[in-house]
Parts: C-alpha cells; sequence; structure tokens
C-alpha cells in the first residue's frame, strides 16, 4: 500500500486513526486560523467559547476519529512533553482542578465519573451515553492506577491528556486557548 501523500491538495487523503482507514477533508485545507480575543454574537453580547475541533464539524469522518502523523514525530513529541510543564498550562490545569468537586482534596471515582461525562459531552457531543460511560471507564482504570482518587498531579496528567489530544497545533497558545475555553464552557 502506498503511504498517503503529505501534500494538501483538493482530494480528500486517506490516512489511519486508531486502526481505522479514514478520510478528512480537513486533511486537503488548512487548519483554520484561530483567535484569542472574544467573539461576539450578531447582537454584540460575547459568544461561548468554542473548541478549535469544532471548526471540523461538516467533515464526514469525526475530528476524534481523524490522526495526525505529524504529531507523533520526535521533534513534536518532545515539545508536547516540554508543553505538559509549561508553567501558564499548569496554572490553568490548577484553576480546573480548583473548581471540581473533590472530597479531602482528592478525586473519588464518583466525583471522576461525574466530571468526566460531562467532559465528554462537552468535547462529543454526539457521543452515545454508554459509549460516554464505557470511555469514562476505561480512561479511570488507566488514570488512577489501581488507586480509589486522583490527587492534583494525577488530574494534572488526565487534564494534559485530554489538551493534548483535542488541539490541533503544538504551541502554548493553543493549549492555553483550549484550557481557557474548557475552564469557561465547565463554569457556566
Amino acid at each position: 500500500m502506498e503511504p498517503a501523500s503529505s501534500k494538501p491538495g483538493p482530494k480528500a487523503k486517506a490516512e489511519l486513526a486508531f486502526g481505522r482507514r479514514v478520510v478528512s477533508t480537513s486533511a486537503a485545507k488548512p487548519p483554520p486560523q484561530r483567535k484569542a480575543e472574544a467573539k461576539k454574537t450578531e447582537g454584540g453580547a460575547a459568544a461561548p467559547p468554542t473548541f478549535a475541533h469544532e471548526e471540523f464539524k461538516g467533515d464526514p469522518i469525526p475530528y476524534r476519529l481523524q490522526g495526525n502523523k505529524k504529531m507523533y514525530t520526535k521533534k513534536a513529541l518532545a515539545k508536547r512533553k516540554q508543553l505538559s510543564q509549561d508553567a501558564e498550562v499548569k496554572k490553568i490545569i490548577q484553576k480546573i482542578w480548583q473548581a471540581v468537586p473533590k472530597e479531602n482534596e482528592l478525586m473519588t471515582k464518583q466525583k471522576y465519573f461525574n466530571f468526566f461525562m460531562r467532559v465528554c459531552k462537552m468535547l462529543n457531543p454526539d457521543m452515545e451515553f454508554e459509549d460516554a460511560i464505557q470511555t469514562v471507564d476505561a480512561d479511570w482504570e488507566k488514570d488512577s492506577k489501581g488507586k480509589d482518587f486522583l490527587d492534583e498531579s494525577t488530574f494534572h496528567d488526565c487534564m494534559f491528556e485530554i489538551v493534548d489530544h483535542w488541539t490541533l497545533d503544538i504551541s502554548t497558545e493553543e493549549y492555553i486557548e483550549f484550557l481557557e475555553s474548557f475552564l469557561s464552557k465547565m463554569t457556566t
């Protein structure tokens, strides 16, 4: 099988994502330019924040099933790891941690489920309820590492994984914009 061309063109491009062959029309066009300033509705009121992946709602393949090989080069992986320790990224994840319900500064399994079911709905509005439960259950097993709770450090790792998977670019600005939108949606 011939590898997919890395040159964008007018035709849809097929790639493997999560073990499936997918065709993304978004591969044929550059990602939309994101602006950090607040968006306004037609009436002038502040529009609810959006995530960058929402720009691809018209694609025949959901964003969560699309893959991007460029995110997995050695250089990209190193930059992503570095971003997990970025002071601004950590600061916003800490704000999210402060906003989530906890017991004795720990996130129990029930609190985890309540929170991450909301996260599933926020990022994947069309996700079926049963699929969300299965996803959150599998994530709990991985994230809790056999414990009955998450502390702030393991929560940071969970949130960073989310931002890392749901952003279109590897940049501090993109990660911060995603986390700020996430925090805003979570608290409204």
